[in-house]
């Protein structure tokens, strides 16, 4: 999927929980997103709501934290979200990426793109998990949600305290799989951006919805460096490098995108 998809996938699965119906909201993620919005914009949003954003914990506000907001970190294979990035930028017709691959490969390992290094990112969310842990923040997997999405939305819902059934849990997997996402994006919801934005054929924010798909871009050398640095970076990483690490198939994982319940 997309790195912008992964957020997409949760943020549907999200809403569909919070409103107990299998059915697709017709607003677009962009919609409800923090950083894409204006504070009177997000403050229109009807609460229950679910709002997303891309920026670090210090970023959120206020009211998020003095609140106790339940906040969901999504996490994914940062050598997939490179590729996936990668195809994301290149496809936008005006101020899209026109760069080779090993140079965006670069430019991710050292700056980041828009929100910054991704290490620097993944670290700091965890000392701030480590120094709030009053909050409830649940740390959730693209990979698992893959592998085992009926399993996974059971217990979200019981993390949100929603006690949605398996049944209703079970519909929601089957309307936020790739291929239904996808053609309810294009025909049953909102478009997120004018005509004109992707260049012709692009898949937008739906590519491949698959696990893995590095490996059909990563050269030997390129995933060496990324082994070795992640090795450096990661080496104090309590919550992410306990759960993945890059000796297993599926790789390490990346904070994409922060997913909020606010009441």
């Amino acid at each position: 999927m997309n790195n912008w998809m992964c957020s997409h996938w949760f943020y549907e699965i999200l809403n569909m929980l919070l409103t107990g119906k299998a059915e697709y909201l017709p607003r677009g993620k962009a919609a409800d997103m923090i950083d894409a919005n204006s504070p009177d914009q997000v403050e229109g949003i009807r609460s229950p709501r679910v709002l997303n954003t891309h920026v670090r914990f210090r970023y959120l506000p206020r009211e998020a934290i003095e609140k106790k907001t339940k906040i969901v970190v999504l996490l994914r294979n940062p050598k997939d979200v490179c590729v996936s990035l990668y195809n994301h930028m290149k496809d936008w017709l005006h101020g899209g990426y026109t760069g080779s691959w090993q140079d965006f490969f670069d430019i991710y390992m050292d700056t980041g793109f828009w929100y910054g290094n991704w290490f620097d990112t993944v670290l700091d969310w965890e000392q701030e998990m480590a120094e709030n842990q009053h909050l409830p923040i649940r740390l959730a997997s693209f990979e698992e949600m893959f592998k085992n999405p009926v399993e996974q939305i059971l217990e979200l819902s019981k993390f949100l305290e929603l006690d949605r059934s398996p049944d209703l849990c079970s519909q929601i997997a089957e309307k936020c799989s790739f291929h239904q996402l996808k053609a309810a994006s294009s025909n049953m919801k909102d478009q997120e951006f004018p005509p004109g934005t992707w260049r012709e054929n692009a898949p937008g924010f739906f590519r491949k919805g698959k696990v893995g798909d590095w490996k059909n871009w990563f050269t030997v050398a390129q995933n060496e460096r990324f082994d070795s640095i992640y090795k450096s970076c990661m080496k104090e990483s309590k919550h992410v490098r306990d759960k993945w690490t890059i000796a297993v198939q599926l790789g390490p994982v990346c904070i994409n995108t922060i997913i909020k319940w606010i009441c």
